[in-house]
């Protein structure tokens, strides 16, 4: 059986132990790849969605630019791509989604529960993020959490506070179809293998890019 081809852009021994342990073999060329991940990192620089820097915002030009060139190679290939945590919110600002630049409760390294609003299930995730995901309307919002209370952006280059309350959950996961997109916020490379969480990243691959 042939193994499908992951290239993980800015990788490290934590994202190639999640891929090999789950059957994947790694590429070095982005164009020999089944996939392209994005991972972890600083965060996306607010002048990619129109927006100056909340105090709390720490991104890295250098990390932007190198994506966005490893993000044309996968465009012109036709390759699916995914992201995890910065990865996510980097997928999610390319495919034209903009960012809430500080959210609480989030930048946490326990699990809490995300619900795939596609099959109604509930999986255990990790989340470590302090920023989160605000897709368009062209994406399509696959999980959700009920976590953070308190949510900022820079709007006209002031402090934009909104006070969440249910039923406004906490978007986790999405997908962006026309980009052949997942964007996945939870941290599945730092669970052991067979958790939930990664359980969940990997039948999402094949269920939503049709990779496995």
């Amino acid at each position: 059986m042939t193994m499908s081809k992951v290239y993980i852009a800015e990788s490290s021994r934590v994202y190639e132990a999640l891929f090999l342990d789950n059957g994947f073999d790694i590429t070095n060329n982005p164009i020999e790849a089944d996939l392209v991940c994005f991972t972890g990192g600083a965060d996306v620089s607010p002048s990619m969605y129109g927006e100056l820097p909340h105090k709390y915002t720490q991104s890295h030009m250098r990390r932007d630019k190198s994506d966005v060139d490893v993000w044309d190679t996968a465009m012109d290939n036709d390759i699916p791509m995914v992201g995890i945590c910065r990865g996510s919110q980097f997928l999610n600002v390319m495919s034209g989604g903009s960012m809430w630049q500080h959210v609480d409760n989030h930048a946490m390294r326990g699990t809490h529960p995300v619900r795939d609003d596609i099959s109604g299930e509930m999986f255990e995730c990790t989340s470590t993020h302090h920023q989160m995901m605000r897709p368009n309307e062209e994406a399509t919002i696959i999980g959700t959490a009920d976590l953070s209370t308190v949510r900022y952006s820079m709007i006209g280059g002031h402090e934009n506070k909104v006070e969440r309350a249910y039923p406004d959950l906490d978007i986790e996961v999405v997908t962006y179809q026309q980009y052949n997109v997942l964007c996945f916020q939870p941290h599945p490379e730092i669970t052991p293998v067979g958790s939930e969480c990664q359980s969940y990243f990997f039948k999402l691959l094949e269920r939503e890019l049709g990779v496995k």
